[in-house]
């Protein structure tokens, strides 16, 4: 179970936009929240947890390329420090 909290650049988005699929549509933002574990001593729960909300606009097939191709994380995730494959 996670307790989620709006990020600082978040709450000023909804403060100016009102609503949260307003700021999404009108300017490709991405809202940002943090989370931390209810329950602590649990594997991992004291990692910080990131949950970002976007609208890419991208077909289907495009985004499942996107997503399988992880030379291209950073293009839809500026948070990630990488991703490899293993084979």
């Amino acid at each position: 179970n996670v307790e989620w909290f709006t990020h600082s650049s978040t709450e000023k988005l909804l403060d100016e936009y009102g609503d949260r699929m307003r700021a999404l549509e009108e300017d490709g933002h991405v809202l940002v929240y943090v989370g931390k574990a209810r329950k602590e001593g649990v594997v991992g729960s004291h990692l910080p947890l990131i949950k970002t909300q976007s609208i890419l606009p991208l077909g289907a097939e495009e985004m499942a390329n996107l997503l399988m191709d992880s030379s291209r994380v950073k293009i839809y995730n500026k948070m990630s420090l990488g991703r490899k494959d293993i084979r």
